[in-house]
């Protein structure tokens, strides 16, 4: 019986990671997301993205490995900023690199006024990373270069 539960734990885990799917959100839900405090202890990274944006593919396995090597106390948020019709082409990517988290596909009205309600540091291109904890946020704008870069980032006790 426990080889039957831990065979099914296995498939549902593998299938979960598997089975990523981008939530279409409008611009207002995104901010909201993007607003949000960290609870005590806990770190939030949002990656801003597009699957028509090179340097944001190149950064998605550092963040794969990000999420194998960091604790439960990191929270990963992915807004994709692709339009309706690539969404199959994020979903893929997600797929195709394993990344786990929330997945949202955000459908912009106004790219400068999001731009600004996310973080006034951002001048709007993307990739886009930022890291609430909870006394302060950190923001990296481009791709990052390497794994440590990007865990550099995550692991600074004060940003």
């Amino acid at each position: 019986m426990k080889i039957v539960i831990l065979l099914l734990t296995t498939f549902l885990t593998a299938f979960s990671a598997w089975s990523q799917t981008c939530q279409v959100i409008n611009q207002d839900s995104a901010t909201i997301i993007t607003q949000q405090k960290a609870d005590t202890g806990k770190t939030t990274v949002i990656n801003f993205w597009a699957s028509w944006c090179k340097p944001c593919i190149e950064e998605l396995p550092y963040f794969a490995q990000a999420q194998a090597n960091m604790d439960s106390t990191y929270q990963f948020i992915f807004i994709s900023l692709d339009n309706k019709k690539a969404k199959k082409s994020a979903e893929w990517l997600i797929k195709h690199y394993q990344i786990k988290g929330n997945h949202y596909l955000a459908t912009l009205s106004n790219t400068n006024t999001f731009i600004e309600n996310v973080d006034s540091r951002w001048q709007g291109s993307i990739p886009f990373t930022l890291v609430i904890k909870t006394k302060s946020k950190s923001v990296h704008e481009g791709s990052f270069d390497s794994y440590e870069q990007l865990h550099s980032l995550l692991t600074q006790e004060k940003l």
